[in-house]
């Protein structure tokens, strides 16, 4: 390698992503820093580069805020704001379609959410939900209240409904995608720093930044639960599955599961006996990003892991750890002194005869 230049790669040659999904065998993800869209073939053992290699210098500077795939098509958004990535697979051709939402650098959006024919980008610091039609490739802008001075900071969708929570406050925002209604709600107490929601029937769950969860009814807003689960940081994710309840690690290590009324958390032990974190990309990320998910499953795509953590929303507790493909984990991307993107492999060797490859 040559001086100045930063790689996308850890000390055990793995590439982390940001966001991935799976559909009848192949993986789909999008490398973190560099912006590299893949397909791994699991069957077949082939991986391809999404566009052509000589456009990947164009698609990189952001991290993808979500990858979906809606027919032939892959949709992500980069979380600087600046663009929506549209990439047909059969044709290996990508659109970039500029937005209005890069308020910094990264972290612009509280959800992203694929509804329908539409693309739902609920802005952090704005006022506004950006909505992308996916077939005409339509763009408006829907304002929104500012329920809290800091914006909003997460949010969870249940069939046609957001909920949206600020990062800190005693409201939430509830948005209706059919006909891009909204409303306030009120809960019985303020919550500071929050950190990530889910639902589970008239339920809410809320992790704040300092390691409590509480649970709310969304028909009173009363908040009747109440646990600390571990120290400030040390969680990021919470999700349910059947019964279960699920919290996986932001800056601390171990990941907790508990029934739902939060009575009996445990420690999660049952990992792979090569698994490990990397603290080389970034001391302040978190070990992994929310799911990608489709109607049965959950995809958490391993940001400081070195593994894929698939777990099923309908069974009581059902999981799989799935390895990073070892050709993919190869890929990664430097940036040279011109600041320039140029793609290597592993040795200091060229990756572009990699690229070719995986066009086949």
């Amino acid at each position: 390698m040559r001086k100045n230049e930063k790689a996308e790669i850890t000390e055990n040659n793995c590439t982390f992503f940001s966001v991935c999904l799976f559909e009848q065998n192949n993986l789909y993800l999008i490398t973190d820093m560099s912006f590299i869209p893949v397909n791994y073939d699991i069957e077949s053992d082939k991986v391809k580069c999404l566009v052509p290699y000589n456009s990947l210098e164009d698609l990189t500077g952001a991290s993808p805020e979500i990858i979906v795939k809606k027919n032939e098509t892959i949709i992500s958004v980069k979380n600087n704001g600046k663009s929506i990535i549209v990439i047909d697979i059969a044709k290996k051709e990508y659109k970039e379609i500029p937005i209005n939402a890069s308020f910094k650098p990264y972290d612009n959006f509280a959800l992203v959410t694929l509804y329908g024919n539409n693309l739902f980008c609920f802005c952090r610091t704005d006022s506004k939900v950006i909505v992308f039609d996916t077939t005409s490739f339509e763009i408006r802008e829907i304002m929104i209240p500012q329920i809290c001075e800091g914006g909003y900071r997460t949010g969870i969708c249940e069939e046609n409904t957001v909920y949206l929570f600020p990062i800190s406050g005693n409201s939430y925002l509830e948005f209706d995608m059919d006909d891009c209604t909204y409303s306030t709600k009120y809960l019985s107490e303020t919550i500071t720093k929050i950190v990530h929601v889910q639902k589970d029937g008239e339920n809410i769950f809320v992790l704040d930044w300092y390691g409590y969860i509480r649970i709310f009814n969304t028909t009173s807003g009363t908040i009747y639960t109440s646990v600390k689960v571990g120290g400030e940081a040390e969680y990021g994710i919470i999700l349910i599955t059947k019964e279960r309840l699920m919290i996986l690690p932001n800056q601390g290590e171990k990941i907790l599961m508990s029934n739902t009324n939060l009575k009996c958390v445990t420690e999660f032990n049952d990992y792979p006996k090569d698994f490990k974190y990397d603290d080389i990309v970034g001391e302040n990320k978190s070990k992994f990003i929310y799911p990608c998910e489709d109607e049965e499953t959950y995809y958490f795509a391993p940001r400081k892991a070195n593994y894929i953590l698939k777990i099923r929303k309908s069974t009581k507790f059902e999981y799989e750890w799935i390895k990073t493909p070892k050709i993919v984990n190869r890929i990664f991307a430097q940036k040279d002194i011109d600041n320039k993107s140029v793609v290597y492999e592993d040795d200091n060797c060229s990756l572009y005869n990699l690229i070719d490859y995986m066009r086949v």
